[in-house]
């Protein structure tokens, strides 16, 4: 969690597959839906209001070309298209008490600066806990959390979109467990805030 490395990132599930092998389903945007929740309830307001959606996640390194133009009653319901690298950084904030860093490929790069974006109070009874999402239509399911050492965001379902609607949050849920659990496979000793894990 210190320098915002990605120390793991795999974003198809065969990367031979000659429809899906080669696509890197980290960069790929879909709409993350209820997953944005637990960002919104760090980043409330101390009157007990609700953060501006579009300030906080810009903040939270959320906006990019594919959905800067969304409304906020869109990017509050997670309805627009979110990376799934950019959602491992931002809960990489809850884990850092609301520190947020962007992410990085390069572990020898100078770390940046963290910034205070979401509350540190709040982080705390969040922190902890794992995270889920499902898309709509249950096309796409979601999940995202922290272990104390590691952030890690978890996208289970189709690149094409297409096909039955069998996906959603607890699917991602039960592989995001699995990545946290390989913490001596990653080296986690090493510091490091942002593995990210795409799934066909």
């Amino acid at each position: 969690l210190a320098t915002g490395e990605i120390r793991a990132l795999v974003g198809s599930a065969d990367f031979a597959d000659p429809v899906d092998g080669q696509v890197n389903g980290a960069w790929m945007a879909r709409a993350p839906g209820e997953l944005l929740q637990p960002l919104m309830r760090a980043g409330r307001l101390p009157d007990g209001g609700w953060a501006d959606p579009r300030a906080l996640y810009a903040d939270l390194g959320l906006l990019f070309s594919g959905n800067v133009d969304a409304g906020a009653a869109e990017l509050r319901r997670g309805q627009a298209p979110m990376r799934l690298v950019d959602l491992a950084a931002a809960f990489g904030a809850l884990g850092r008490r609301g520190l947020y860093l962007p992410w990085s490929l390069f572990p020898d790069r100078v770390a940046a600066e963290p910034r205070t974006v979401l509350d540190p109070d709040e982080c705390a009874g969040l922190a902890q806990r794992s995270h889920r999402g499902t898309g709509f239509g249950r096309r796409d399911g979601w999940a995202a959390g922290s272990d104390g050492v590691a952030a890690a965001a978890v996208w289970v379902g189709r690149f094409s979109g297409r096909g039955p609607a069998v996906y959603d949050g607890r699917t991602a849920e039960r592989l995001l467990r699995e990545v946290l659990r390989e913490s001596e496979w990653l080296e986690l000793a090493r510091p490091w805030s942002a593995a990210t894990l795409a799934q066909a």
